[in-house]
């Protein structure tokens, strides 16, 4: 396998399932696009890129460990470990989204830590909180994923490996362009930006719980 040919093997995997990726990632990153007070089909382009480059951050760094680590890892490509580590993610997600609640929705700027006081800009939460998620989506392990990550493993090189999800989330791109609709939508329908922070605290609440917490102590 060449690195031009595992590229497009990739690029072809984005390309089918981005309907897929797209839908699940709807649920924390709408809000996030909506929910703020600036809705501009600028500011959703730019929240869009940062939530992106959240999930390849997580994409890149376990193509890595999976092409370093060689075909040993193929024990681990079962659906238990998947399952496993999207708990894990569904966990991280819902944390990430009532943080980003707590401090840019509530409007709480000045957070306390023992005997030290910081003031959070409220810009912070248009790159961090987005990344965060991203970050935590990209622990979601679908058959695409586990398919670039074999073919991670096959290839041994950190460098194609980041090249080959670097084409997946490329693939992916097209089925995030109608985001940029957004703005056009809250501007319409005033209600929408208060109906996209409740449901933000729910879909944190349903992830803390029910996707994560139950099946971690329970299944």
């Amino acid at each position: 396998m060449t690195l031009v040919s595992g590229m497009f093997e990739s690029l072809l995997l984005g390309l089918s399932t981005g309907v897929f990726c797209a839908m699940y990632c709807v649920p924390p990153l709408v809000p996030l696009l909506c929910g703020r007070d600036e809705v501009s089909v600028r500011a959703t382009g730019k929240r869009t890129l940062w939530f992106l480059a959240g999930r390849f951050t997580t994409y890149a760094a376990m193509g890595a460990l999976f092409a370093r680590a060689g075909l040993i890892t193929s024990s681990f490509f079962d659906p238990v470990f998947a399952r496993r580590l999207s708990v894990f993610g569904y966990l991280a997600c819902g944390c990430a989204l009532l943080v980003d609640y707590r401090l840019f929705i509530l409007g709480k700027r000045t957070v306390r830590c023992g005997c030290c006081t910081a003031t959070v800009p409220p810009s912070a939460g248009d790159s961090a909180s987005p990344f965060t998620a991203g970050l935590t989506v990209g622990l979601h392990v679908c058959p695409a994923f586990w398919s670039t990550l074999f073919l991670c493993a096959r290839s041994g090189s950190v460098i194609s490996s980041t090249a080959f999800f670097a084409s997946f989330l490329g693939g992916t791109l097209p089925f995030f362009l109608p985001m940029l609709g957004l703005p056009f939508i809250v501007k319409r329908v005033a209600l929408m930006r208060r109906v996209a922070q409740f449901a933000q605290l729910l879909i944190a609440g349903y992830f803390i719980v029910f996707a994560g917490l139950i099946p971690l102590f329970f299944h």
